[in-house]
């Protein structure tokens, strides 16, 4: 797609009944289209070639934080910096604490770091840049967050596969979706999306996080009253304020600003040209957002795109390389349409009695919460599903869902006990503050449990074929001489290795 062509939103194409229910062999171009994050969304924004290098070449870091590189902290600031407002706000909710000085908050948070992990210096730096100014500018809001009936939910998750969207045209056309948004503050009516970007004279949010926020909303407001967890089932999303927090200040988005409608078409285009259009790599390279000389500063892709500029390799060899690892790329990402966006539509499109009898998600209400615990009663279905798939070796852990499939606090668990009726869960230590949001303020939620596969694991493939793909030598001398490079040339190139006689010893010549 090409951006001086008109917009022409796609008809997103979902999977049929039997591919639903698996009743069909799962292999080859799979007949729908990809059910992207809204981290993709924002990514194919941001650039088409930053959605070609996530989706083919496994890398997923669209925008980072700039003063983060600087720095060279080598962490990740966002979550520190959003995971502890969410234990500050969790713990003066919880435990009727009053936070009305700097130096009582300054102390929580070296208690929250103590056992995690975080340095001395990197502490200082995630204080004294980001937290103290944050802190600062909502003392006041944090004194008053002594109320335990407050309603306040962290990493909600929410997905959708018919996200309604406006056209050009004045009709409209549908996209799934799904996102995770920061903080739903019920009484205050709002819709957070807490950042580390931006700086202190800033007077626009930082690159795309208003279109974030904007899509997370939509997802939301999209989903269906009877599939949302019962502590969202009468509120009216429309009317929510949608906010980008950044250290230094608020800002608040328009939620009728037409330029997000226009991204969000030409985002799913590039989305979909990556999976099913043959000129995608030509046409991406000639859309791409910035160029060697103008390079976008926090852009995470700029190592994949300018790191290993005018490099040499394999000479005659690398053009061919990259047309066969092409192939690859493709193949690998539709393993993970067939496996992870399947299960996307799944869980989406079908009920929760359907999932259960596919075996593919367990029902339960949590029962308890205490320290890094969680316990939830099962349905014997459910009980079932989860055993079987424990007994097989299939799984390193459960995602629980604290409310519906499409809606609802996700914490990640790893299986501890199992009872009759009951499992108990030892809980991620990063997921502890939006847990406790869910299980304390939240009386008898429902709960839905499904294995976590290892679909990291093909992303870890194609950014490994990706790496060998911009792998190379400066030099010509020592790529000659490079055993690697050697080998490499005589897969792709027109290099002969072949053995000599006796001592076992290699030579080459070049044909």
């Amino acid at each position: 797609m090409s951006s001086t062509l008109p917009i022409i939103p796609i008809r997103w194409r979902r999977p049929d009944e039997n591919t639903l229910y698996e009743n069909v062999y799962k292999h080859g171009t799979p007949n729908f289209h990809p059910f992207p994050t809204v981290t993709d969304v924002v990514c194919a924004a941001h650039c088409p070639l930053a959605i070609l290098h996530s989706l083919l070449h496994g890398q997923r870091e669209p925008l980072t934080e700039t003063r983060a590189q600087h720095l060279r902290l080598g962490y990740k600031i966002g979550n520190i910096f959003h995971d502890f407002i969410a234990h500050l706000k969790t713990r003066a909710l919880l435990d009727n604490i009053r936070f009305t000085d700097m130096s009582q908050i300054r102390r929580e948070f070296e208690d929250f770091t103590r056992y995690r992990g975080i340095n001395d210096r990197a502490k200082r730096n995630v204080w004294e840049y980001y937290l103290r100014p944050w802190c600062e500018r909502k003392l006041d809001e944090l004194g008053n967050l002594i109320s335990s009936s407050s309603r306040i939910f962290f990493e909600v998750q929410v997905g959708n596969a018919y996200v309604s969207f406006r056209t050009p045209s004045g009709g409209s056309v549908s996209y799934p979706l799904l996102g995770r948004i920061d903080e739903v503050d019920i009484d205050n009516r709002k819709i957070i999306e807490r950042t580390s970007m931006g700086l202190p004279n800033e007077t626009d949010p930082p690159r795309l996080k208003d279109f974030q926020i904007w899509l997370l909303w939509k997802t939301l407001i999209g989903i269906p009253r009877s599939r949302l967890p019962s502590f969202f089932r009468g509120i009216n999303f429309r009317n929510f304020e949608l906010v980008v927090e950044t250290p230094y200040r608020d800002f608040y988005v328009d939620k009728d600003d037409y330029r997000y409608e226009t991204l969000t078409h030409q985002a799913y285009t590039w989305i979909h040209d990556v999976f099913f259009e043959r000129r995608v790599y030509h046409e991406a390279y000639l859309n791409r957002s910035c160029t060697y000389s103008n390079q976008i500063e926090n852009c995470g892709f700029r190592l994949a795109c300018y790191g290993r500029r005018g490099r040499r390799p394999y000479r005659e060899a690398r053009d061919e390389m990259r047309r066969e690892f092409r192939a690859f790329y493709l193949h690998l990402a539709y393993e993970l349409l067939w496996s992870q966006h399947l299960f996307r539509y799944q869980l989406t499109m079908l009920s929760e009695d359907e999932l259960e009898n596919l075996g593919r998600i367990a029902l339960g209400r949590v029962i308890s919460y205490q320290n890094d615990r969680i316990e939830i009663r099962l349905e014997r279905t459910g009980m079932n599903n989860l055993l079987s798939k424990r007994e097989s070796g299939e799984i390193g852990g459960y995602s629980i869902v604290v409310g519906t499939p499409l809606c609802g606090v996700k914490i990640f668990g790893y299986p501890e006990s199992f009872y009759q009726d009951r499992v108990v869960l030892r809980l991620r230590q990063d997921f502890i503050t939006p847990s406790e949001t869910a299980t304390l303020l939240v009386t008898d939620p429902e709960a839905v449990a499904f294995t976590e596969e290892p679909w990291f694991l093909v992303e870890n493939i194609q950014r490994n074929l990706f790496s060998l793909e911009t792998w190379g030598k400066i030099k010509d001398d020592t790529a000659e001489n490079d055993p690697t490079v050697r080998f490499i040339e005589a897969l792709f190139g027109t290099r002969r290795v072949r053995p000599e006689g006796g001592g076992g010893s290699t030579h080459d010549t070049n044909r």
